[in-house]
């Protein structure tokens, strides 16, 4: 390794070691995810079933969530519950780790694709962009599932024609999938983008059909093999009620493209800071951007992110969930930031020709300078999270668990938070129902509690649609307990 790239690499190493200390704290909120996450961690830990969430189902009505996601993610969380239980502050350096080996991986692989400075710089804004930064402080799947995206790549880039490199990459592709559902378009991605790779290739008469068909072969059957052992031998999740619940999400919610994408354009727009700009405007210069790139762009080497990243954002716009914001976008970041890249150098040399590559990664550094160092004084700031172990929570599950039979089912906004830190069954209301016919269902259920959020707030769990429950059914319950942030309340018999 020539020692400049030595030089590169270690820079970059030491610049990721801030991401060991930023976001790290005690700082729990609310996320549903996140718990059923721990949820299914805590399962393995105690050999219960995946699907064993603690939500009470409501026949005939739809579901509040997935009874289990894949068991990648819950896997990697089950060595930090094992050990720390629901301590915060190792999932959180977890995430941190996983972050520093997406930069990593990212670095390496758009390093023959720009050069080193220009894949360091790319790597550097990915990680420090403040709202990667701000999701490094949740426990989700999302970066662990961006590194192992981008590992896969590396390896599938540099697979050889047989040996067992297509075995290897099946392998992680599994594993993707399994952290992430959505994983699974890495398969057809990398195999569409083998197939133009190989189609492209020298080898004489039909030599490339054979090649390509022993390739795919290999990545299919090992992704296959080691996704079913996973998920449906070794810790079995419900697969097929997995993919069902999103099937009926799509189905239950029309398509609609053209909102899908304005919405997306403007998630985008907010991870840039230019004043006195919409997040559209925004987003639209970006878009600009992008497109300059992908028209500039000749290397064979990016063809299967390319691919990926295409399939992925028809996966996007085909699914009707305009809530997720930036957090669907994030393992696309990467290349939004290299075709920015690109497009800012194909605007630099209609300008100032062959010099452009002199300027671009300057740019580059303004902007983690000028945007994302400042960012970082924040970050030394502990936040107070109106979370679970937040004093008035904790006041609340401490009078639940002292007051109220282990076995009743509370309804609650985050029921499957209830479920992980208030150790009761989660309930929760029927979004299609009205408060009447809600009240009817959980009184034929046996469900009698319920705890509402009172303080309203960015990070607050208040619903205002069980406030409007409360508010029509009022003569149904009776207040048990309250303090300045919950109120407890049992229903009448």
């Amino acid at each position: 390794m020539p020692l400049r790239e030595k030089l590169y690499r270690t820079i970059l190493a030491l610049l990721l070691v801030p991401l060991f200390f930023i976001m790290t704290g005690e700082q729990y909120d609310w996320g549903d995810d996140f718990a059923q996450y721990i949820i299914q961690a805590k399962n393995i830990t105690e050999g219960k079933p995946q699907a064993e969430n603690g939500l009470i189902r409501f026949a005939g009505f739809p579901s509040y969530a997935v009874e289990a996601y894949p068991a990648g993610f819950p896997l990697i969380l089950a060595t930090v519950y094992g050990f720390w239980g629901l301590q915060i502050q190792p999932y959180l350096i977890m995430e941190s780790f996983f972050l520093a080996l997406s930069a990593l991986f990212v670095y390496g692989w758009f390093r023959k694709l720009t050069g080193s400075l220009a894949a360091l710089l790319i790597s550097l804004l990915f990680v420090y962009n403040p709202y990667t930064l701000e999701m490094k402080g949740q426990v989700l799947s999302d970066i662990p599932f961006t590194a192992l995206v981008f590992l896969t790549l590396l390896m599938f880039r540099d697979m050889k024609q047989g040996g067992i490199h297509p075995l290897i990459t099946g392998i992680l592709c599994a594993l993707v999938t399994s952290v992430k559902i959505n994983g699974m378009v890495l398969v057809p991605a990398l195999i569409l983008s083998d197939f133009l790779t190989c189609r492209s290739s020298e080898l004489p008469g039909s030599g490339w059909i054979k090649r390509f068909i022993l390739r795919t072969g290999s990545l299919v059957g090992a992704f296959l093999a080691v996704f079913l052992l996973i998920n449906l031998i070794l810790f079995p999740v419900p697969v097929v009620g997995l993919l069902s619940f999103y099937r009926e999400a799509v189905t239950e919610n029309p398509v609609k493209v053209f909102s899908t994408i304005r919405y997306y354009i403007e998630v985008t727009g907010e991870l840039f800071f230019i004043p006195g700009a919409s997040n559209l405007i925004k987003g639209l210069l970006v878009l600009a951007l992008v497109c300059t790139g992908l028209i500039k762009i000749r290397e064979r080497y990016i063809i299967p992110g390319v691919v990926w990243m295409v399939f992925s954002v028809i996966i996007l716009l085909w699914y009707p969930y305009n809530a997720g914001g930036f957090r669907l976008l994030f393992p696309l970041f990467p290349f939004l930031l290299y075709f920015m890249y690109k497009g800012l150098e194909g605007i630099q040399e209609q300008i100032s020709g062959s010099r452009a590559h002199r300027f671009v990664p300057v740019i580059f550094s303004a902007i983690i300078l000028l945007y994302v160092v400042p960012w970082l004084a924040l970050c030394s700031n502990p936040r107070n999270n109106d979370g679970p172990m937040e004093a008035s929570a904790a006041e609340a599950f401490r009078y639940l668990a002292e007051n109220v039979p282990s076995e009743e089912a509370v309804v609650f906004p985050r029921a499957r938070a209830m479920v992980l830190f208030g150790h009761h069954p989660g309930a929760y209301l029927v979004r299609s129902l009205d408060s009447r016919e809600n009240l009817k269902m959980f009184r034929e259920s046996g469900v009698r509690f319920l705890m509402e959020p009172l303080a309203r707030g960015k990070d607050s769990p208040y619903d205002p649609l069980l406030e409007k429950y409360l508010k029509e059914n009022r003569k149904a319950y009776t207040l048990l307990w309250q303090n300045g942030r919950y109120a407890l309340y049992e229903l009448n018999e």
